[in-house]
């Protein structure tokens, strides 16, 4: 294969990951707007409309990373959403079970388990970019 090809090939390549996270990013940004920020706040602060009825605090996910040794805990972070992990934080739980809630919506089938495990997956890429600096 000439060299030329090559590279378009892999300059394609780069631009479509790109896309992909990109979008990723904006999925789960959608999705948080969506289905997190009545509680967590639009931007992530725990300041949410619906913080005030719950009597609890709410988590201000922006320093995730921070509290835990500049490691963002994304595997924890995705048990949480998913309702795999009950966290401290959410004790008792007043956060829906967002594993569950996501597959009932799309039909509770294999296909529905399988897109809420990517929603899941966004909400987690999302809350990791907007981790706050040190």
């Amino acid at each position: 294969m000439p060299k030329r090809y090559t590279f378009f090939i892999v300059i394609g390549a780069v631009v479509l990951l790109t896309a992909c996270q990109s979008h990723s990013l904006k999925t789960g940004q959608t999705l948080f707007q969506e289905n997190c920020a009545n509680c967590h706040g639009v931007y992530a602060e725990g300041d949410g409309p619906a913080s005030v009825d719950i009597g609890l605090p709410i988590p201000d996910l922006r320093y995730l990373r921070q509290s835990n040794a500049g490691i963002f805990p994304a595997d924890l972070v995705y048990q949480v959403i998913d309702g795999q992990s009950d966290d401290v934080t959410h004790f008792p739980r007043r956060m829906p079970v967002w594993g569950y809630e996501f597959s009932v919506r799309e039909g509770d089938d294999d296909s529905a388990v399988r897109h809420a495990k990517e929603k899941i997956q966004a909400l987690t890429d999302y809350i990791q970019s907007i981790q706050q600096p040190e």
